[in-house]
């Protein structure tokens, strides 16, 4: 459990207010309801889910494992590969666009190295966990990036301009300001 994970901690955007201006029903059944679908088809791209899914049926994946508190979301590499890496990554990315499709925005710092991840005991501990929060802390847009740790993770031929089916582009994210 103790090893090197890539991470991606995600917050949905303005959830505070939508939680405080609504009645918790029509969150939890309406609001979450939808997100767990695209959640769901984000991680396993596999066809849009006629029914809400359960945790358990969102976590099935054999290279992203999950973690959910509140408005934010962890999702990790279960193994340290390149495969796992690209399929994180892609996840991000379907989870952007699904979001943006709706009425919904997400934000995700991605980071990069040694972590105790015990889904089990719900225990989720290390610097990337940290350095992931911070990064999505810092945007002052609903996208994702990747802190210097996950960059040098990534495949050095996707580095030096050779995409393919990694959704990877050089961008200077917006910060907040004084970040």
């Amino acid at each position: 459990m103790y090893r090197k994970y890539t991470i991606a901690l995600c917050d949905i955007l303005g959830f505070s207010n939508l939680v405080k201006d609504n009645p918790l029903n029509a969150v939890v059944d309406n609001m979450l309801g939808w997100f767990r679908q695209a959640l769901h088809h984000s991680i396993n791209k596999n066809g849009w889910p006629e029914e809400v899914p359960t945790f358990d049926e969102i976590d099935k994946n054999s290279k992203i494992g999950l973690a959910w508190f509140s408005d934010t979301i962890l999702l990790f590499t279960r193994e340290d590969t390149d495969e796992c890496l690209q399929e994180l990554l892609q996840t991000v990315e379907w989870l952007l666009f699904e979001t943006m499709y709706f009425t919904t925005r997400m934000r995700a710092g991605i980071a990069y190295g040694d972590a105790f991840i015990d889904p089990k005991n719900a225990m989720y501990v290390g610097v990337p966990i940290i350095d992931a929060y911070q990064l999505e802390q810092q945007q002052q847009w609903s996208g994702a990036a990747l802190t210097k740790s996950a960059s040098d993770r990534v495949p050095e031929f996707v580095r030096n301009g050779k995409f393919a089916d990694w959704p990877i582009l050089p961008y200077n994210v917006p910060l907040k300001e004084n970040k």
